[in-house]
């Protein structure tokens, strides 16, 4: 990781109230990005998709 990265990501980390807002969030499925987010303890994480649910009906 380069130096500015890692200060960057120092820095998110000691924001008490972080709030993480995820675009495009069902594409983010891997266990990195999951403990990159986790390691930043947000406050909240809002994760936001216009890719409906395969379960969710035709009609709506």
């Amino acid at each position: 990781m380069k130096a500015w990265a890692r200060e960057l990501y120092g820095h998110l980390q000691s924001i008490s109230d972080l709030v993480v807002f995820a675009d495009e969030h069902h594409c983010y499925y891997g266990p990195a990005f999951s403990n990159a987010i986790r390691d930043l303890h947000p406050r909240v994480l809002v994760g936001l998709t216009a890719t409906p649910d395969k379960k969710t009906p035709k009609d709506q």
